[in-house]
């Protein structure tokens, strides 16, 4: 059974992504995704993800720069960068359709 992602290289030390914490953000952004295709409708192009997907980096970016950060909102807009970033890939990918 796989334990998590590990990360690490030549002088660094490993460590491990809990993978609970991974497989529910996974399914967050599975989550999202979905909703924001009903929501909203698949993207007509490459050019039009990148424009959500730089709008969702800035939202992202307000919340780091907050004063006092709020972890629940800078998950939140991750998950929504990561959902956008799927659809993209999925949609105008090596492998899309």
């Amino acid at each position: 059974m796989w334990d998590g992602f590990k990360f690490g290289g030549e002088g660094m030390t490993d460590e491990v992504l809990d993978w609970q914490n991974a497989e529910e953000t996974l399914n967050d952004i599975n989550v999202e995704l979905s909703r924001a295709v009903h929501k909203h409708r698949l993207m007509a192009s490459a050019h039009e993800g990148y424009a959500i997907m730089l709008e969702e980096v800035d939202e992202l970016w307000d919340e780091i720069k907050a004063q006092k950060q709020n972890p629940v909102a800078i998950r939140k807009e991750a998950i929504q960068i990561a959902a956008m970033a799927l659809e993209i890939t999925v949609l105008f990918g090596e492998y899309a359709p």
